[in-house]
């Protein structure tokens, strides 16, 4: 009200655009919203397409080049500004599925192991910038073929291995045969001698008396 009677009545008014929408106070600045920096930038709005996080912490048209591009959880890797050489392009975002809890990890809960670790095998991910690409292996003196997303088939051989339960050559010291009948990771101490011909006789875990 411009007229002279009316005092204290000034008001403040967002421009739209840049400010998203119409906003106003009286006798003091409007609440303006602007959509920031993530959608009008040229480089930091390949940021969210890309599939990472952006942020623009103060996104008045006056506050400029503080955007921020960053790794969705769980991966990381160092975060991308208005200032990083090679922008969103450079981007390196690395998530261990060993490690971290994910739907396409090798621990997919919060349960202190993961899927490896809980039968004692050794879980690997070969390429922490891919998913899905983990695998368990055996872990020594286990022997078996590394497992992608699965626990591998391990095996124990107690006549060739070296292992507390192991034969150690036991048997072929005493010109015997060693035999194990079950290479099960957790069937231990089943390992036997054979005498040779024409000696006859077998004993378990031990030199057999022919």
């Amino acid at each position: 009200n411009p007229t002279l009677g009316s005092r204290n009545d000034w008001e403040c008014h967002c421009v739209v655009p840049p400010a998203v929408k119409a906003a106003s106070a009286v006798m003091k600045p409007a609440a303006c919203e602007y959509p920031g920096e993530c959608t009008t930038d040229n480089e930091a709005k390949k940021c969210a397409p890309a599939g990472y996080i952006c942020d623009d912490p103060n996104t008045d048209p006056s506050s400029v080049g503080d955007w921020v591009c960053s790794c969705p959880p769980p991966s990381s890797g160092p975060n991308v500004t208005a200032t990083t050489p090679g922008g969103v392009a450079s981007m390196k975002c690395e998530t261990d599925e060993c490690v971290v809890v994910c739907p396409t990890c090798a621990q997919t809960t919060a349960s202190p192991t993961n899927l490896c670790e809980s039968v004692g095998q050794v879980c690997e991910d070969p390429d922490k910038t891919k998913h899905g690409d983990w695998v368990c292996k055996c872990p020594s003196p286990w022997t078996g073929t590394p497992t992608p997303l699965a626990a591998a088939n391990c095996t124990l051989d107690e006549c060739v291995a070296d292992c507390p339960t192991c034969s150690k050559k036991t048997c072929e010291n005493a010109g015997q045969t060693c035999n194990d009948p079950n290479t099960g990771v957790h069937s231990l101490s089943d390992w036997t001698c054979t005498c040779a011909p024409p000696g006859v006789g077998s004993a378990t875990a031990k030199a057999a008396v022919c």
